[in-house]
């Protein structure tokens, strides 16, 4: 009996061992499964992700990489065909740089080099002069005999071999105040005009008021009506030739005209103020003429050195 009984508690022990050996081998499984299981389901949740780094970081890499003139990257070659969706054009404003001509006022052209075509209109009598060309904004009017130098609007006609009146016409305010100089270096023949005309090209219905200045020194104050010029007062210049200066004033009724200052070619000073009589000017649409008129065989040289047109 004894022995029964201690072989069957060896048999008992040796089996409680094997149980707790099989016990510790499953925990060790199971653990094993859930570690296998966790890395399994991040590996599953990282992928993705790292996927979309890679391809965002590889479309910004081919987004600031440097283009060729040809269209391919340095270090590559070009192909024919691209299958790859084409960038979008990017549109830059240009910022459009006006001429020079635009940005000046009535004058302020003149001593530019410039006849401004948004300044001026060509104004000549003749049907064989209408045609005009403009370049980098500025009338080019040496046909006419109109030129703009250094000093201003040069005036020369060498020898008419027709008579005419030509010049350039601007449009200005119904009310002003008008300076202009002018240097006269020869007049033979011929007539340098200044004054208000009711349009801008010759017509036989063409109004206004003119002042001008002949050889000798003659000044003449003419009232312009229906294309005919009646003459209104006149003066001499003590001297010529010479620089003179004159100034109108034009308001909405009529055109007054002062001359105020001059200088002849030999230093003497007539600097005083004379003022002549008033011309009306009824019509609303009122442009600066600034020109002269000449018949055969007649020579012109004048320049205006100084032209001030403010608005009042």
């Amino acid at each position: 009996m004894p022995k029964n009984t201690s072989s069957k508690k060896s048999n008992q022990t040796d089996a409680n061992i094997i149980a707790a050996r099989i016990g510790v081998i499953a925990a060790v499984i199971t653990l094993v499964g859930t570690v296998a299981t966790a890395i399994f389901g991040y590996m599953s949740v990282r992928a993705p992700i790292e996927l979309s780094i890679q391809a965002t970081q590889t479309a910004e890499a081919k987004t600031l990489a440097p283009v060729s003139a040809t269209g391919t990257k340095p270090g590559t070659a070009a192909t024919t065909t691209n299958t790859a969706k084409p960038a979008p054009t990017i549109v830059v404003p240009v910022s459009l740089t006006p001429t020079t001509a635009n940005l000046l006022t009535i004058g302020q052209d003149l001593k530019s080099k410039c006849i401004g075509d948004k300044i001026w209109i060509p104004y000549s009598s003749l049907q064989t002069n209408q045609n005009r060309e403009s370049k980098n904004g500025c009338w080019q009017l040496v046909e006419l005999g109109l030129a703009a130098e250094a000093e201003g609007l040069l005036i020369t006609r060498q020898t008419a071999k027709e008579k005419g009146t030509f010049g350039i016409v601007a449009p200005i305010s119904e009310t002003a105040v008008i300076e202009v100089t002018v240097k006269v270096e020869k007049l033979y023949g011929s007539v340098l005009k200044f004054g208000i005309l009711s349009g801008t090209k010759p017509d036989k219905t063409l109004k206004g008021a003119l002042l001008n200045v002949y050889d000798e020194g003659g000044v003449v104050l003419r009232a312009l009506d229906n294309n005919e010029e009646t003459n209104v007062d006149q003066a001499l210049i003590p001297c010529y030739p010479g620089v003179y200066s004159f100034r109108f004033e034009l308001t909405k009724i009529r055109l007054n005209t002062v001359r105020y200052g001059g200088t002849c070619n030999d230093g003497t000073d007539i600097s005083k103020v004379v003022a002549y009589q008033s011309v009306d000017v009824y019509f609303p649409n009122r442009n600066l003429f600034i020109g002269y008129e000449t018949r055969e065989g007649s020579i012109v040289q004048a320049q205006i050195l100084n032209l001030n047109v403010q608005s009042k």
